[in-house]
């Protein structure tokens, strides 16, 4: 046994988070089902997402993660892994590994 904590339980410990950093090796969908509270507040959030292929493990895929960051409340960027900048999000979220940004709209 493990004790473990929710990013929402975090948060209340040590107080909001001006940025969020991500790199649960492919279990970031379900650690942000317990961000709820978090997600309310202006927060930036940089999540390393580890492809479909590993996500589907946890019943997951790339493109979940849009469902925690509404376009009306985010802008999203994304990273691909081969690349070096990070571009507005347009279109589809990659399937492969890839870093994404989601900075809360002004």
């Amino acid at each position: 046994m493990v004790d473990t904590l929710t990013i929402d339980d975090m948060s209340e410990r040590l107080g909001r988070p001006r940025v969020v950093f991500m790199d649960i090796e492919g279990f970031e969908i379900e650690a942000l089902k317990g961000a709820h509270e978090t997600l309310r507040q202006r927060c930036t959030w940089f999540v390393e997402l580890h492809g479909d292929a590993t996500l589907q493990r946890y019943g997951s895929a790339n493109h979940d993660v849009l469902r925690f960051f509404p376009a009306d409340r985010f802008t999203a960027y994304v990273c691909r892994e081969d690349e070096q900048t990070f571009q507005p999000l347009a279109g589809e979220v990659p399937r492969e590994r890839c870093f994404m940004v989601f900075v809360p709209a002004a």
